[in-house]
């Protein structure tokens, strides 16, 4: 769920430049913070905004953020207020979670490169 719910994001956004960079714990199992013999999975995303004319990165990243977080409120994730920042032209960082199965999924937009990463965490799980 967390792979399909990260590429259905990733597609809700034009990026260029999108390099999937671990897509459900293929580049390893994350054991840090889990009981003994349990390990998350990862999803992460990145990439950049593509060019408009008379738009600036920083104005593009003011309004990329709230569409992305959108998508996944209906996709059934609440917003983790006290981990989100929107407290800065040209970066915000949303942090939002689905409680059941335990998946969190961390947006990052900004106007330095890459412009957009999109990060998801499963809760511990058995690992393999």
């Amino acid at each position: 769920m967390m792979v399909e719910d990260g590429a259905t994001l990733a597609a809700s956004q034009y990026m260029e430049n999108k390099r999937v960079i671990d897509e459900g714990g293929k580049g390893g199992d994350d054991p840090v913070g889990c009981p003994d013999h349990t390990s998350r999975r990862t999803y992460q995303v990145t990439g950049d905004f593509g060019k408009v004319d008379g738009v600036t990165s920083t104005e593009q990243a003011d309004l990329a953020g709230p569409p992305l977080r959108v998508t996944l409120r209906g996709m059934g994730y609440e917003p983790d207020d006290s981990a989100s920042s929107v407290n800065q032209s040209g970066r915000s960082i949303g942090v939002l979670r689905k409680k059941v199965p335990g998946i969190t999924f961390t947006v990052i937009v900004q106007s330095s490169l890459p412009n957009i990463e999109i990060i998801g965490k499963t809760d511990c799980l058995p690992a393999n």
